[in-house]
């Protein structure tokens, strides 16, 4: 599991290899994702972010390749425009990319759910219904990769 942020586009907060045995190790890692958040440069990773998770799961030998990445919406902020993380988001047939837009400025979110392409972009209000929307995507992926 990689983060990204203002300073960081492939910031590892969990291994493949090493995932979190324990409450205190899931613990550290959401104190460790804070702490970045608090702390690190203003700015946007997200098409770096995109790409870089895009290619290493591409890379990788496996049944499903599916990558999610959380967004705050805030993109028009630093001159994103939608169609340069709709290109990404699309630019692997093996992988299938989706960006959650965890709430948002006004109806950004929503703006840019209309303008990436089909199927790719989700908008969460609530993070209540965060499980739901991630449960919608593999089942989705499941379909499409029978």
């Amino acid at each position: 599991m990689l983060g990204h942020s203002g300073e960081e586009h492939a910031l590892e907060l969990v291994r493949v290899d090493k995932p979190p045995e324990n409450e205190k190790e899931r613990l550290k890692i959401i104190r460790t994702m804070h702490a970045h958040a608090q702390f690190c440069w203003s700015g946007d990773n997200t098409l770096p972010a995109a790409e870089h998770a895009i290619k290493s799961i591409a890379s990788e030998d496996a049944d499903e390749a599916i990558v999610l990445i959380l967004s705050d919406a805030n993109l028009r902020r630093y001159g994103i425009q939608p169609e340069e993380l709709g290109t990404i988001l699309t630019s692997d047939n093996r992988v299938q990319a989706h960006v959650i837009f965890i709430g948002s400025l006004g109806d950004e979110a929503n703006s840019l759910l209309r303008r990436l392409p089909a199927g790719h972009a989700h908008v969460c209000m609530d993070v209540a219904s965060l499980p739901q929307i991630m449960q919608q995507i593999f089942a989705s992926s499941l379909i499409q990769s029978s």
